[in-house]
């Protein structure tokens, strides 16, 4: 069992993860004893969320609270957050799509790094598709 509190000063972000035998049953009582967030809170913050803080802060929480599994219910939610006309909004979306680690996400972080129009978000997708490629031992379609 290994259970750890990782502090993240970029998103302002902290979070504890539990690994190994039983860490259900232990990250139930870690969440009962710690202020925390359940996945319906997350998406719900996401949706409602109309300032550009307001959408920041619901990403950063959805990058390390949404399932280790993709599941396609929230892509929509990514894909509304990626049209938002601030690039920082695009930014931290492309930040907790790279949290979430999910394959699935490939073909539209390819599409932002081609097409978005700000360079920094469009460097931002190549960074993560570059990190991705060489974690899974594959090909970048835009490099």
């Amino acid at each position: 069992m290994s259970i750890h509190l990782i502090v993240d000063d970029m998103t302002d972000v902290n979070y504890v993860t539990v690994m190994g035998e039983e860490a259900e049953q232990v990250a139930e009582h870690v969440c009962a004893a710690l202020p925390s967030f359940s996945i319906a809170e997350i998406v719900r913050l996401l949706e409602q969320a109309t300032t550009r803080d307001e959408q920041i802060y619901a990403l950063y929480r959805a990058g390390v609270t949404l399932p280790g599994q993709y599941d396609a219910m929230y892509m929509p939610l990514f894909e509304k957050t990626l049209a938002n006309d601030d690039p920082d909004v695009r930014r931290a979306t492309i930040i907790a799509m790279a949290a979430l680690e999910w394959p699935e996400l490939q073909p539209l972080m390819e599409r932002i790094a081609v097409t978005d129009p700000e360079a920094d978000v469009r460097a931002d997708a190549q960074q993560w598709l570059d990190g991705f490629a060489q974690l899974h031992g594959t090909v970048s379609m835009t490099a």
